[in-house]
């Protein structure tokens, strides 16, 4: 890889993320299901009695303590006495082939993983015969709406390859200017904007993430014996980043998440629920157009009128006072006046909303307060308007640059069905 070109993709990620060298074994227990030790309790044993301990004569222990420690507590069958609601299984949502190949691309890989299967390297190298279509295209001056359509949708395929590996994308020079390098030129670039902005999410998925197309990597799944799903956030993960920023940061306009933990995993937005988030005199960093709330928004794509929180507190004189998001957002009208990031839900208020995804979430750019409305007085109901900043990428909700793309949509179904 030139290093013009990797110097140029590294740059593209300001967050404070350290990865770790083995990244494989930082995530060795997403591959693991229900495994706690390797000791099985007898669930029938009741309290005061133990199963034989393997290499421990039963004889020198007293119930289930050992008789040289007569004051540890005693053992316990796991979930003894708890309700079968209360027990948790955790799942493993993976849907790829290869899930511990993911992480091997920044460790030092055996010598048998070096030999890279022909059709995964013929498949990347597809990807520059492609790119040199569009550009003699272009050059020619014949017509790249077919040129152009294959490569959109090649570069949508490949942010689920399972397979890339550090090895075979410098074997296949996946990043040089005669392949994917040339979309991620920032002069004399002839791709169109949204091809640009998927060439930035691959490199992103690759130098920041390690190659791991999971939707929800980094995430910690389980299931309730009454079928309920939960997701947590993986402590282990070492990529995870801060959303206590102002602007867009590494963010890239169209960048989708299927539920708003994964958002709060990769710092587009601060908190799992829709809303407002910011801090106490920082102002309003980023909000979320969605949730039903039944509160008075318009979404007019470039233009929001957005309400904050109702309020039920009150001060000595009676006056209603506004809530901690709501004042956030007066500071960021009133005094700080900075960016804040917008991302569309799915469940956006109105049901004919024409901004909205499909499903899951959207990152669709900075906006600024440019004023505000005191709609009620008695609970601090204020109504702000936000504009749309200039020099951005135009929202992705229509069109062949819509996404969620077609495989976004595909792997959500597989997940979420």
């Amino acid at each position: 890889m030139g290093e013009n070109t990797k110097s140029y993709l590294l740059n593209q990620s300001s967050s404070t993320a350290t990865p770790v060298d083995n990244p494989a074994s930082a995530y060795a227990n997403l591959t693991r299901v229900g495994k706690r030790s390797n000791r099985v309790v007898d669930p029938n044993l009741k309290q005061g009695q133990d199963q034989d301990p393997g290499g421990v004569d039963p004889k020198q222990r007293r119930g289930s303590q050992r008789i040289d420690r007569p004051f540890a507590p005693p053992i316990y069958a796991r979930n003894a006495g708890k309700s079968i609601g209360s027990r948790r299984t955790e799942l493993e949502t993976r849907k790829t082939h290869y899930a511990a190949e993911v992480y091997e691309q920044f460790a030092n890989l055996p010598i048998e993983t070096k030999e890279c299967s022909r059709s995964r390297e013929e498949t990347l190298k597809g990807i520059q015969d492609l790119v040199k279509l569009c550009t003699d295209a272009v050059r020619q001056q014949r017509d790249t709406t077919e040129p152009f359509a294959d490569l959109r949708n090649r570069l949508h395929q490949m942010q689920f390859y399972d397979f890339l590996s550090k090895h075979l994308i410098e074997k296949t020079r996946l990043f040089e200017l005669t392949s994917i390098g040339a979309i991620l030129l920032q002069k004399n670039n002839i791709f169109p904007w949204d091809i640009q902005a998927d060439a930035r999410m691959i490199a992103k998925q690759v130098f920041k993430y390690g190659c791991d197309p999971h939707l929800l990597r980094g995430i910690k799944t389980t299931m309730s014996a009454e079928k309920n799903r939960s997701h947590a956030l993986d402590e282990k993960y070492p990529f995870r980043t801060s959303a206590n920023y102002i602007g867009a940061g590494d963010l890239i306009n169209g960048q989708w998440w299927p539920r708003r933990i994964c958002a709060l995993r990769d710092g587009a937005h601060g908190a799992c629920e829709a809303g407002i988030h910011g801090e106490t005199g920082k102002g309003a960093y980023s909000i979320i157009v969605g949730g039903d709330s039944g509160y008075q928004d318009l979404d007019e794509g470039d233009t929001l009128q957005y309400c904050g929180t109702s309020s039920s507190k009150k001060d000595g004189n009676g006056a209603s006072i506004p809530t901690a998001n709501t004042r956030q957002m007066l500071d960021s009208c009133d005094r700080i006046r900075n960016q804040i990031r917008v991302l569309r839900s799915a469940a956006s208020s109105g049901k004919h909303s024409a901004y909205k995804p499909s499903c899951g979430l959207r990152y669709d750019g900075l906006y600024k307060i440019t004023g505000k409305e005191h709609l009620h007085v008695d609970t601090s109901m204020y109504r702000f308007t936000l504009v749309r900043c200039l020099g951005q990428d135009p929202i992705r909700h229509k069109g062949p640059e819509e996404r969620p793309t077609r495989n976004e949509k595909q792997e959500y179904a597989k997940m979420f069905k």
